[in-house]
């Protein structure tokens, strides 16, 4: 049986990024197929993570491991960040849930093989992902009691 850290088509130089990336992406794979959201009331998010998510992550570890670690990268993000914008759609700016989008600006600094205009147009999404946030979603879809925060669940 093949493991999903096996590196047979990855160059020597590149054996760290994988090796980092391809962890980062089981965690995600796992850690999006448990049902936690579907726990918080949030049902919406949950089936994002089981019909979006889960196979967005098990792209990504055969891209890896096929050797594509900048599509796989590419992957990884347009997941996390349609997950983070739905969430912060259905529990709003008050959640602190769209703070996450400032780590995900750092995951772009992983690809380090070269400078791109990806990287760029990437950031420029997040920032102006932010100010939408900020300005239109306020309030969210679902309705929490008073100081509920997602990000307190966690830490």
């Amino acid at each position: 049986m093949k493991s999903y850290f096996q590196y047979e088509s990855v160059l020597p130089e590149h054996k760290q990024f994988y090796d980092t990336t391809q962890r980062a992406y089981f965690i995600g794979f796992v850690g999006h197929g448990m049902a936690v959201f579907l726990f918080l009331g949030v049902p919406e998010v949950a089936l994002l993570n089981q019909l979006c998510s889960v196979p967005f992550f098990a792209l990504a570890i055969h891209l890896n491991n096929w050797g594509r670690h900048e599509f796989a990268l590419s992957v990884a993000f347009i997941e996390l960040y349609l997950h983070l914008f739905t969430t912060v759609y259905y529990l709003g700016w008050a959640s602190g849930v769209q703070y996450w989008w400032i780590y995900l600006a750092g995951i772009l600094y992983f690809e380090t093989k070269r400078q791109s205009i990806r990287r760029y147009v990437m950031l420029l999404v997040i920032g102006v992902s932010f100010v939408f946030a900020y300005l239109f979603l306020q309030q969210g879809q679902c309705h929490f009691p008073e100081g509920f925060y997602v990000s307190r669940i966690f830490y």
